[in-house]
């Protein structure tokens, strides 16, 4: 059924070209995937003092701007008490 599928002119390439895939995928030809590096760090609970300390210093301008957006969207509440 797949083979003709594929082999038919009158079936849209895009219909074809995900078909291919999915056949292939599941014949054991996954495509292989891009390996961010940055996934294959330890978690943050799986660091040790020194790790964590490095990662700040690594990641500080990161770390500073997402605590800025976070403080210029805090609400003034001193009023309120």
């Amino acid at each position: 059924m797949a083979k003709s599928l594929l082999q038919d002119t009158s079936i849209s390439a895009r219909v074809r070209a995900d078909l291919s895939i999915k056949v292939l995928d599941r014949a054991g030809h996954i495509a292989p995937t891009r390996k961010d590096t940055s996934l294959q760090q330890k978690a943050l609970s799986e660091m040790s003092r020194d790790e964590l300390a490095a990662f700040i210093e690594r990641n500080q301008a990161e770390i500073d701007k997402v605590e800025g957006e976070l403080a210029s969207r805090a609400k003034d509440v001193s009023y309120l008490g």
